[in-house]
């Protein structure tokens, strides 16, 4: 969660990149990762009310919505870490919650009996019917501010500027390609 509920001016950044003349400090940079910040943020923290709205975690829904048909063979709690990002310790705990609702099985894996595949329910299909109408519905509302344009634009250059972060994040540095002054 980003903190600064209100962004600084231009000119307050121009004058602090100034007054603190980092080589190639760019003023319309820091004002776009600051906005960025403030509007993943919000969006982060309205997701999240919804999701807590209808019982589940930002982990649960992800763990629903990958077993939703979004996997074609079985997923056992590895590769759902893995294709979340989570850790497998907060995948099992993720999972075991999930189960424990009835919203996933496990079952001993047909290829290997020492490991586990998840799988959803009935249960957990009809959650997320339940909950996905107003979903979309939200995120239409959001970006109804922008028309198909500037939305297809904009999905664009953040494609760009993700992908741009996964090269600088490429040679070991875990920190979303921010140097902290020190390499």
């Amino acid at each position: 969660m980003f903190l600064l509920r209100q962004i600084p001016s231009f000119d307050s950044i121009r004058e602090h990149s100034e007054r603190h003349a980092a080589a190639g400090a760019d003023p319309s940079s820091i004002e776009l990762w600051l906005l960025l910040l403030r509007t993943a943020s919000d969006v982060l923290a309205e997701f999240e009310a919804f999701l807590a709205g209808h019982g589940l975690s930002q982990g649960r829904f992800i763990v629903l919505m990958l077993l939703n048909k979004c996997i074609s063979e079985p997923a056992t709690a590895s590769d759902l870490a893995d294709r979340s990002g989570m850790s497998r310790g907060a995948m099992t705990g993720v999972i075991d919650s999930l189960e424990e609702e009835g919203l996933v099985e496990r079952t001993r894996s047909a290829e290997d009996r020492r490991s586990w595949v998840v799988k959803i329910t009935p249960a957990g299909e009809s959650r997320l019917d339940e909950i996905l109408p107003g979903h979309f519905e939200g995120i239409s509302e959001r970006m109804g501010v922008l028309d198909e344009g500037e939305r297809a634009q904009l999905s664009e250059q953040l494609k760009r500027f993700l992908d741009a972060g996964e090269l600088l994040t490429a040679d070991g540095r875990s920190d979303g390609g921010v140097s902290d002054g020190s390499a």
